[in-house]
C-alpha cells in the first residue's frame, strides 16, 4: 500500500499504519480451530498450470 496505494482499492498509508491495521485484524480474527474450512475460487483458474488441476479436482 505504500508502493502502490490503488494496488488494494484503497490509498496512501504509511508502514507503521499497515502494520497497526494487520495487527488488529490478527486480533480480531477467529482461532484457526474455530474457522469453518471453506475454499473461494473466483473462476480464474488457469488449470495448466502446475498441480491446479488436482486441486481443482479436490475442491470441486
Amino acid at each position: 500500500m505504500w508502493l502502490d496505494p490503488l494496488q488494494w482499492g484503497g490509498g496512501f498509508i504509511l508502514p507503521t499504519l499497515q502494520e497497526l491495521q494487520i495487527q488488529t485484524f490478527v486480533k480480531q480474527a477467529q482461532k484457526c480451530e474455530d474457522r469453518l474450512p471453506l475454499v473461494f475460487c473466483n473462476g480464474y483458474f488457469l488449470l495448466d498450470r502446475t498441480n491446479r488441476q488436482s486441486c481443482y479436482d479436490m475442491i470441486n
